[in-house]
């Protein structure tokens, strides 16, 4: 018998094994979360504002009286996962930013972080209209007002010439406006320390100071329209949200203080001498323009020591500007600054990312740079685009990116003597390079799109361009005057055009190194008599066009034209390309000169196009055919306005062989030549004149 402890035992057993077989097998950690899990911002009183988590968007909704640049943020992320750049490393909260979160095994996720403003409740409004308002408004003893205060009226017959009856009001929450009839001298307004935003109705023509010395946030910022404003002074601010100024006269803008600018800065002002913000971190768009067609931008100095990202700046007509200083900026979407004549001083010497650096000068060329010899950024890393639009820096030798390894476009100036970017192995959108120098083909491994301009310069000669070390480009265009020699890499994908626009060059540049292209363009080369492709070049996918006045013409090695051999409009009257065996579109040789050809191992062309183009153009010195004679395949043939042709003894072949037969050799295509032998003709071996 079974003893009954032993029973228990072994039920006992059972059960733990039927326990252990239904527990399902758990995965390893595998590190692939990457996610924002929660978010807050939290001001210096404790008040903490949560983030609202919709995808890769969070946003942050904060009461417009609370500082952005106070914020701190704290967050949760997935396991093991981190984020870059840090958020508890923001020193202003923009009203748009992005992180990108990365796994423990390396998958990002781009967050975008959304910080709104809400509007403090308004209690009340306060519409204060004449002098006797305002003088009883003091005996209230009213110091802040949690709504607006509006000063003056539209169209009001009275003026406002005295403010002291607002001398005690510390704050305005929301909206402080001052109506054009406002005289008075704002003086009694230096108790605010906070004002909601601050607008000038209308233009004021009286108002020649704004000294507010203990205001500390003006969160949405102001807009002030005021010809006779001269100066502006807020020793205190240190947070502002949008400006607007437009004041013909103003010279002096102060605000030393201010640390963050969270809205667009659009200033007006021809005759302010200098926009120095020497605590501000953070900035959204920053534009400075002359108030005046007339009146040129006085403006010498822009420094912000301490600013570190900033969205756009524009400077306009910049002409009187000596010094441009942002030595701390890390990050910008956009900086654009024409008309830098004066300039001395350029510094971006912290600058890693940046969308669009952008020099302008004049169209004349008066406003140039004739004093900076270098450009120096040692740090920049990434930038989408770089250009030099019409010759700012006549004095540049020096241009310097010892860091930069990625860039979508990049435009590089004339007269350089020294170029570094040791780093930069591929350009992926356009590089394009007025002058040529050796240096800037030394690392670069991938152009898409080259464009190299040597026009400005029609005195200089350029002995060689060696493009020889690039491994891939898709498409070259060079606008030459005088060059030695071009050396190209084996292969250019796309398309290579050398244009000369009508210069006065007599030589054509030896040409070598290619095998492969896939269009080949040589044009306006008006005094050049000859031309030589490079004799390493076999095939040419697409088309070859020559829009020259050559008189010769050669391709030593050239086998293949995939699409049409088009020398229409030149003045070509030799054609040498004894390697050739097959254009697949067109033989276009409708000139007026064309005389004669070396193309003893053409076999197959898709089109024959010979002849002139009309009675005011017909071709004069063509007179056979002979240089055909080894052609079997063809499709289509137009023989017009060759005015001495008379033997067509060289498509004998493509006759015998029906190539050429009743429907390819009609009237309509073969006319106005000496002689315009019909199909029968042909078949009955007429091919000559009699």
């Amino acid at each position: 018998m079974i003893h009954k402890k032993s029973i228990i035992l072994l039920m006992g057993l059972l059960l733990l094994l039927s326990t252990l077989s239904g527990c399902k097998k758990v995965d390893p950690f595998s590190g692939e979360d990457n996610f924002f899990l929660s978010f807050q911002l939290t001001a210096p009183d404790g008040e903490a504002y949560k983030g609202s988590l919709k995808g890769d968007e969070i946003t942050v909704r904060i009461p417009s009286n609370v500082a952005r640049t106070s914020l701190t943020a704290k967050y949760n992320l997935s396991d093991l996962a981190s984020v870059s750049p840090k958020p508890e490393e923001v020193k202003g909260w923009m009203e748009s930013q992005t992180f990108t979160v990365t796994s423990y095994s390396g998958a990002t996720r781009t967050y975008t972080i959304k910080v709104q403003s809400t509007d403090v409740a308004l209690n009340n409004t306060i519409h204060l209209s004449t002098d006797e308002e305002i003088a009883q408004f003091l005996t209230q003893g009213v110091d802040i007002i949690n709504g607006n205060l509006i000063l003056g009226a539209e169209n009001a017959e009275d003026s406002i010439h005295s403010l002291e009856g607002l001398a005690k009001l510390k704050e305005v929450r929301y909206k402080l406006i001052l109506h054009s009839n406002v005289v008075a001298d704002l003086s009694p307004l230096k108790g605010l320390e906070r004002i909601g935003s601050l607008q000038f109705m209308g233009n004021n023509d009286s108002i020649k100071v704004i000294d507010l010395p203990n205001v500390k946030s003006i969160p949405n910022g102001f807009q002030i329209n005021c010809d006779s404003l001269k100066s502006i002074s807020m020793p205190m601010l240190e947070e502002m949200g949008t400006v607007s100024i437009e004041a013909e006269n103003l010279t002096d803008f102060q605000i030393p203080s201010v640390k963050g600018l969270f809205g667009n800065v659009s200033i007006k002002a021809s005759q302010l001498k200098a926009l120095d913000f020497p605590e501000l971190m953070v900035a959204q768009n920053i534009h400075l323009n002359k108030s005046s067609y007339s009146k040129p931008l006085e403006l010498t100095s822009f420094s912000m020591p301490k600013l570190e990202t900033v969205e756009s700046i524009k400077l306009e007509e910049a002409e009187a500007i000596e010094a441009f200083s942002l030595p701390a900026l890390k990050k910008a979407d956009k900086i654009d600054i024409s008309m830098l004549k004066s300039l001395t001083t350029f510094d971006l010497s912290s600058l890693k990312e940046v969308e669009e650096i952008k020099f302008t000068s004049d169209w004349r060329g008066d406003m140039s740079n004739k004093l900076i010899k270098e450009l120096a950024f040692p740090k920049l890393e990434r930038v989408k685009t770089i250009q030099f639009e019409r010759d700012p820096f006549k004095a540049l030798e020096s241009l310097l990116f010892p860091e930069l390894t990625e860039v979508d476009n990049l435009s590089i100036p004339d007269n350089l003597t020294k170029y570094e970017a040791p780093k930069l192995e591929k350009v992926n959108t356009l590089l394009y390079i007025n002058g040529y120098l050796p240096s800037i083909f030394e690392h670069l491994k991938s152009i898409p799109k080259l464009e190299i301009d040597l026009s400005k310069n029609e005195s200089k000669v350029v002995e060689q361009i060696d493009l020889s070390r690039v491994q891939s480009i898709d498409n070259v265009t060079i606008k030459p005057n005088t060059i030695g020699k071009i050396i190209f890499p084996e292969t250019i994908s796309g398309n290579i055009v050398i244009s000369y626009n009508g210069r006065p060059v007599t030589k054509a540049p030896i040409m070598e190194g290619l095998k492969e292209c896939q269009g080949f363009m040589f044009e306006l080369a008006h005094n050049m008599e000859e031309v030589e492709l490079p004799a390493s070049l076999v095939k040419i996918a697409n088309s070859l066009k020559l829009t020259s006045n050559f008189k010769r013409v050669t391709a030593k090695g050239l086998k293949e034209i995939g699409e049409n051999l088009d020398l229409g409009g030149a003045a070509t009257e030799y054609l040498d390309m004894p390697a050739l065996e097959k254009v697949g579109g067109d033989l276009d040789l409708q000139t007026k000169y064309f005389k004669d050809a070396n193309l003893p191992k053409l076999t197959e062309v898709g089109a024959i196009k010979f002849g002139g183009r009309g009675y005011w153009e017909q071709n004069e010195s063509l007179t056979h055919l002979n240089f055909l004679s080894h052609l079997q395949k063809v499709k289509r043939v137009e023989i017009a306005y060759c005015t001495v042709l008379m033997d067509y003894s060289g498509l004998k072949q493509l006759v015998e062989n029906g190539q050429i037969n009743e429907s390819n050799w009609t009237s309509s295509k073969v006319n106005n030549n000496l002689y315009n032998p019909t199909y029968q003709d042909l078949k009955a071996g007429r091919y000559k004149l009699q």
